[in-house]
Parts: structure tokens; C-alpha cells; sequence
């Protein structure tokens, strides 16, 4: 399977909305955490991009496990 052609399922599109607004949603509140306890907002920055980053790379491929229901379309009739 190519994990670029982006073909994934319903279910799968609506599994990997979720992961990702989680993913950066985590990724914010634990570059604010960081940044603070450690008074430097680089760090913040840094700790926000790579969380990002790691998001990024669960949601944006088509892995299989965003496409085990695919959707079935009908035969056409002649």
C-alpha cells in the first residue's frame, strides 16, 4: 500500500480529526507546561514543533488503520 496516495475511510477520516486536534491540543498544553517551568520560551517553541511534528506524522500518511472500512460503491446498471 502507498501510505501517500491518501485514500482512507469515512471512519478513518473522522479517527484521524480526532488524533490530531488531540495531538495538538497535548502538544500546546505541554509546551506551555515546559516553557514555563523552565522560563524560557524557545523550549516552548522547541517541545511545541516536535509534538506537532510527531502528530503530524500519526495522521497525515494513509495507514491502514485509517482504512479498515472502506466504503463499497454500487455496480452500475446497463
Amino acid at each position: 500500500m502507498n501510505y501517500l496516495e491518501g485514500k482512507i475511510d469515512f471512519h478513518g477520516q473522522i479517527r484521524c480529526s480526532k488524533y490530531m486536534n488531540y495531538g495538538i491540543l497535548t502538544s500546546g498544553v505541554a509546551a506551555y507546561i515546559a516553557g514555563w517551568l523552565a522560563h524560557d520560551s524557545f523550549l516552548s517553541i522547541k517541545v511545541f514543533l516536535i509534538l506537532s511534528i510527531i502528530a503530524g506524522i500519526i495522521c497525515i500518511p494513509a495507514w491502514p488503520m485509517y482504512n479498515r472500512k472502506p466504503l463499497q460503491f454500487q455496480k452500475t446498471k446497463n
